[in-house]
């Protein structure tokens, strides 16, 4: 029987998953901002100022820029911290799979350093690295404050269909952050008609500095980028709101047809008005939000006694 004691333990464990998912958040969600206003992303005149020296410069230079930075390592610093607390906390409660999750947040923390300076480079795997480990911190989090539904059973081709939604969702969020690195985000400002272009596939590299333009040497360069993205996210919306339905009962499946649908209407948004930034970082924060919730499924939901 469970004593009042470890009830007020279990809640006041719950308080610090819930203080490190909204740190998370905002970790991800300011090193978002940063990045996409120093492109430019609604910069006026647009498109002509995005992607130019002169509009980060003057973004980076701005107070709210400065004050961000300082957020960003106190928000940093504060989820190792309770992060720590937590580990130390409850550790020993923790069923085998939620300690696989528990060990995997640590080491996302851990390896890119959320306490220290950030890495500037003009190399894409970095920028990549940083935004998909702020993924990850979401999705782990979300993982292990779970929701307090009993978890239903799936088959094994239901998980492994959820699992192949979710590396379709990692994938979307890799190409979104490439449109941002490679200096596409106004290459459909007027028309996106490129689907393909010879050599686009250099702008994939991620060990390869430069922007679309630079690489494929076409002022449509970053057309493709941005073709695949959308039409990526209207395939995986499709796909995450009817396999949630079909085989994620209950609330879990409700939330994740619910992020999956706002984050693909933010998609919608962003791509027929060109921005504005904050709808971006939106957009990009409900996909993180819905991968996190996808993990959470696939770690919380039971397997059929004919499938263990």
């Amino acid at each position: 029987m469970t004593s009042v004691a470890q009830l007020a333990d279990a809640r006041r464990l719950r308080a610090l998953l819930g203080a490190l998912l909204v740190l998370a958040l905002v970790i991800l969600g300011v090193a978002g901002y940063l990045r996409l206003a120093a492109d430019g992303l609604d910069c006026e005149p647009w498109p002509l100022c995005y992607g130019t020296e002169e509009t980060a410069g003057a973004v980076n230079a701005t107070a709210l820029a400065g004050a961000l930075r300082v957020a960003h390592r106190v928000a940093a610093t504060a989820f190792a911290l309770l992060l720590a607390l937590w580990s130390a906390l409850a550790w020993r409660a923790l069923a085998l799979r939620e300690r696989w999750v528990a060990a995997a947040l640590i080491t996302v923390a851990a390896a890119f350093g959320w306490v220290g300076t950030p890495m500037p480079s003009a190399l894409p795997w970095v920028t990549l690295a940083e935004s998909l480990g702020g993924v990850a911190l979401v999705a782990f989090v979300l993982a292990l404050l779970g929701d307090g539904d009993d978890a239903p059973a799936m088959t094994r081709g239901q998980r492994l269909a959820a699992a192949g939604v979710l590396a379709a969702l990692v994938l979307q969020v890799t190409t979104g952050v490439l449109i941002s690195v490679r200096g596409a985000g106004s290459a459909c400002a007027v028309a996106c008609t490129y689907l393909w272009l010879p050599g686009y596939a250099k702008v994939f590299d991620p060990f390869t500095a430069g922007s679309a333009i630079d690489l494929v040497r076409n002022t449509a360069a970053g057309q493709p980028l941005q073709a695949l993205h959308r039409l990526g996210g209207m395939l995986i919306a499709l796909a995450a709101v009817g396999g949630a339905l079909a085989a994620i009962k209950g609330r879990r499946g409700l939330r994740i047809v619910a992020a999956a649908a706002a984050t693909a209407l933010l998609g919608f948004a962003v791509a027929a008005y060109d921005g504005p930034v904050i709808v971006v970082v939106v957009h990009a924060l409900a996909a993180a939000l819905t991968v996190g919730l996808l993990v959470t499924a696939l770690v919380r939901m039971r397997a059929p006694a004919q499938d263990r």
